[in-house]
């Protein structure tokens, strides 16, 4: 008769093991994504941030071009005059240059952050497949560690029935060979 108490010792420890594993792939696929959300706010926060440099820049532009014109007029130069009109083009162009540099720059980083949280999800999503994978390695292991215990298999010393054709040496030193009048031998063999 199997000892019931091992028995349900050695279930609980599998259950405890497969339920265990299963929860730290969960936890980790709960961390990667909670990471990945923290990135794709950041990624929008980086784009919002470059918005609001490009605004301001364009802003300190046009005054700059306002006072450079009223400079400009206040030393007897003409609006339409070719040297004034090359010192408000330069200003206009460094200007916009500067603002489409804070929109690129912001771009590059939320889409090297956006790709991180992608690569954090895919991450999380690996390690609770390998997770629950490494679940039924345990339920499988759990089930042949309770089939083979001697709890399980009273008498034999933690041993299976075997049915086999050829010689089987047992520990006592009697050999049993192939098949009989009866059939096949039936001999106890560790596992």
């Amino acid at each position: 008769m199997a000892n019931p108490v091992t028995l349900a010792f050695m279930a609980a420890s599998t259950a405890f093991s497969v339920g265990s594993q299963i929860s730290k792939g969960n936890a980790e696929r709960a961390s990667a994504d909670s990471q990945a959300k923290q990135m794709e706010a950041n990624a929008a926060r980086a784009m919002q941030e470059g918005r609001s440099r490009a605004d301001e820049e364009k802003r300190q532009t046009a005054r700059l071009m306002s006072d450079a014109q009223a400079i400009q007029g206040a030393s007897g130069f003409s609006a339409s005059d070719a040297q004034a009109l090359k010192q408000v083009g330069d200003i206009s162009g460094a200007g916009k240059y500067n603002e489409l540099s804070y929109i690129y720059e912001a771009r590059q980083d939320a889409e090297g952050m956006i790709r991180g949280a992608k690569y954090s999800r895919e991450s999380g999503r690996a390690k609770q497949r390998a997770a629950r994978l490494g679940a039924v390695s345990s339920a499988f292991s759990g089930a042949s560690d309770i089939w083979s215990s001697p709890a399980f298999n009273p008498g034999t010393g933690g041993t299976v029935p075997v049915r086999t054709s050829q010689p089987v040496y047992t520990a006592g030193g009697a050999t049993a060979y192939g098949a009989g009048p009866r059939g096949p031998a039936i001999t106890r063999r560790r596992i």
